[in-house]
């Protein structure tokens, strides 16, 4: 989906090539981090989330987009005898942003 998103502003030459041969796509998408991330300058960072929704208002044409981003663990200074040997260093919260839902987002033949 990354990559996809990231190609849309692209010709469909392009984009055609990259469909019939994802080695081909110059930008693939990689493990950075918690997530992804695709392209160069500019690019893309992308990473798995729970409780995706998005609703938009009818009235005026706002999108709000919400989630959960998920909990971040790292390994247990110290474990117990049959403890856990991770811990959770940041605990999962939820994340929202709003968009004017004026056009999609990508216009054909632009």
């Amino acid at each position: 989906m990354i990559e996809l998103l990231y190609a849309l502003p692209g010709r469909v030459d392009d984009l055609v090539s990259h469909a019939r041969k994802p080695a081909n796509n110059p930008y693939r998408a990689t493990k950075s981090g918690n997530g992804y991330a695709c392209g160069h300058n500019p690019w893309l960072y992308a990473r798995v989330v729970d409780k995706l929704r998005v609703k938009t208002n009818a009235k005026t044409g706002v999108q709000t987009v919400t989630w959960m981003e998920r909990p971040v663990y790292e390994l247990a200074d110290k474990a117990a005898p049959g403890g856990p040997l991770v811990k959770e260093s940041v605990p999962a919260r939820p994340g929202t942003i709003e968009r004017k839902a004026t056009s999609p987002l990508w216009r054909v033949g632009a």
